[in-house]
Parts: structure tokens; C-alpha cells; sequence
């Protein structure tokens, strides 16, 4: 037999306990996605997930719905522009960015052209991986070094340095009559 603050403590964790799941599986499902849905397709995807954000121009309008391979191994990207009175252009320029914190964005840059309707495909620009910037930076650091190099071999001796001083003094003195 339970006194009346009993029960009504009882109660009340049983209604404390029933909102707590109910809004946890409410945050689960969440609310059904509203707004224009588009797919992007890619070679490389660059760390991109569901949930991502969508930004036009710098600017958040929506979200990365879903990831899925294709046959082709190309990724869709489906996306929903859920800011009111975006339009997605055709040709706009989409790519898979990180901003400064790490996080990883769809980036579309609007170029002029036709309106692309919602459930439009459009392609995308796949992301420069690690490994192709660590190539390029290789190259233009073989390349440099013979610049470099070359330099080193006019500027090494001391005529060929005078005459340089003397062309400058020249130039500076041709200018400062103009």
C-alpha cells in the first residue's frame, strides 16, 4: 500500500521517463526533410557524409541527404536546398570543401545560366586529394630549384652582377626623366 506522494513521485518519473523517449526517438527520426532535392555526382567524395551542410555562395541552404554508389563507382550525392528562393543553376560549380574547423561542406558556386529544377542531376568537381597536391608540390619544387640554380649561375659572377647593377641604375635613371 503506497501513500499518496508515492505514488504521485511514481508517476512522475514514469512521465519524466516516457518524455525522454519519446523525444529521443523523436531527435532519431527527426522531421521528415522538406525541400528541393538535387543529386550530385562524384568520383571522390572527400570525407562528405549525410547531414553535411549545403552552402551556396558561402552561405548555408541546406543539407547532404544521402551518399550511395553507383554502378559506374560514381557517388550520388543527393542534397536538399531547404532555404526558401534559392535557385540552383546547371552549370554552377559544385565541390566537396573542408572549412578552417575541419568540417566537411558541399560548396555550390552559381554560375550564370538556366534554373536547375528540383531532382535535377548535376555534375560535380571531385576534391584535389592529399596525394595530388603532394605531387604538384614536388614538381614546382624540382622546378624551382633549377630556377634556382640558374639564377645562382648568372648571379654567381661578379661581372654578371655589375652589369646588372648597372642596368638597374640605368632603368631608374630613364624613369625618373619620364
Amino acid at each position: 500500500v503506497m501513500n499518496v506522494t508515492a505514488r504521485v513521485g511514481l508517476a512522475t518519473i514514469v512521465a519524466i521517463a516516457v518524455i525522454v523517449y519519446a523525444l529521443s526517438l523523436f531527435g532519431k527520426l527527426g522531421t521528415p526533410d522538406k525541400g528541393d532535392k538535387y543529386y550530385a555526382y562524384f568520383q571522390n567524395v572527400g570525407g562528405l557524409t549525410a547531414g553535411s551542410v549545403v552552402r551556396v555562395s558561402g552561405m548555408t541552404v541546406g543539407k547532404v541527404f544521402s551518399l550511395d554508389i553507383m554502378r559506374n563507382d560514381t557517388v550520388q550525392v543527393t542534397f536538399l536546398v531547404t532555404r526558401p528562393n534559392v535557385q540552383i543553376r546547371k552549370n554552377s560549380s559544385i565541390t566537396v570543401t573542408s572549412t578552417l574547423m575541419g568540417d566537411t561542406v558541399l560548396e555550390i558556386t552559381p554560375e550564370p545560366g538556366a534554373v536547375a529544377p528540383p531532382g535535377s542531376k548535376l555534375k560535380g568537381v571531385d576534391p584535389i586529394s592529399m596525394y595530388d597536391l603532394l605531387v604538384e608540390g614536388d614538381k614546382m619544387m624540382k622546378e624551382l630549384q633549377v630556377v634556382t640554380a640558374n639564377l645562382n649561375d648568372i648571379l654567381g659572377d661578379e661581372k654578371a652582377r655589375k652589369n646588372l647593377k648597372e642596368s638597374i641604375n640605368n632603368l631608374e635613371g630613364i624613369t625618373s626623366t619620364l
